[in-house]
This record gives C-alpha cells, structure tokens and sequence, in this order.
C-alpha cells in the first residue's frame, strides 16, 4: 500500500469512496457498480410493469365489448349521475 500525503492523500481518499460507494467506472474487485445493479433491477421491473399494464388494458377492453354485448354499462352514464 502506497503513503499519500498532502494533495495526493487527498486525490487518493476521493478515489477510495468513490470506489466503496461504487462510483468508479473501473470497480478493482471486478463487480458491477451499485448504480449499475439498480438500473438492471429498476428496468427488469419497468418491463413487467409494462406487460401487466398491456394485460390489464386488454382485460379492460374485454369487459368493456362484453357490456356492449349485453347492453349492461358497467360504469354509470353522466346522465344517470345527475338523476
């Protein structure tokens, strides 16, 4: 282990909690970063997400036809709301 002093030790320290906060773009113990890992997490969960919502929207419209079919309206017209 190298002895810093002064404007090194400095440099030297900033470098260290940048890499224990995982902020350093070359990690020495060769993992991903911490910000690196939380992207992944943060965009595999967007992704389902993004497929329950399509299922919900789908489930949505089928119930919406259905009503059609059978002239029940599910949610209430203006018109009754006032009445």
């Amino acid at each position: 282990m190298a002895v810093f002093t002064g404007l090194g030790w400095r440099i030297e320290r900033n470098r260290q909690r940048q890499r224990d906060d995982g902020n350093l773009s070359v990690n020495i113990k060769n993992k991903p970063s911490k910000t690196l890992l939380l992207n992944q997490k943060l965009s595999k969960e967007n992704a389902q997400l993004k497929k329950k919502l399509l299922q919900a929207e789908a489930i949505i419209d089928l119930q919406k036809k259905v009503s059609e079919l059978f002239g029940a309206h599910i949610l209430p017209t203006e018109s009754n709301e006032m009445n």
